[in-house]
């Protein structure tokens, strides 16, 4: 939003709003109010505690050479690539639950179907 000219309250409004987290929209909330007063934005994102020191420090250096832009894409990259490898892992570690779970359910069904024929074997 920033790189299309967009001032950075509004952006920050708008951030607050499609967060989809009521943490981070506070906390964004917080900080807009204190961007308004003037203070920057890197030191108020630090001060809420509730963003990486990589973004904080991220969104200091953008401040500081006027590429806030492109500093918070880097940022938006950075968080990104998290999810992306967070969810492989997750993947990953339910990969042999689900088999597991698989394998139980089939035992059960193969135990289900010749139990009964096993039954009958022994009445004779």
């Amino acid at each position: 939003m920033i790189e299309s000219g967009v001032p950075i309250t509004r952006g920050l409004e708008t951030a607050a709003v499609v967060a989809g987290n009521r943490v981070i929209t506070r906390a964004v909330r917080g900080v807009l109010a204190e961007v308004m007063r003037g203070a920057t934005l890197s030191a108020q994102l630090a001060h809420t505690g509730e963003f990486p020191a990589v973004v904080t420090r991220l969104v200091a250096a953008g401040e500081t050479t006027g590429s806030l832009d492109r500093m918070l894409g880097q940022a938006a990259r950075l968080y990104d690539r998290d999810v992306e490898y967070t969810v492989k892992r997750l993947t990953t570690a339910l990969e042999p639950i689900l088999t597991l779970g698989l394998s139980v359910v089939v035992g059960l069904v193969v135990l289900a179907l010749y139990l009964p024929i096993f039954g009958l074997v022994r009445r004779r």
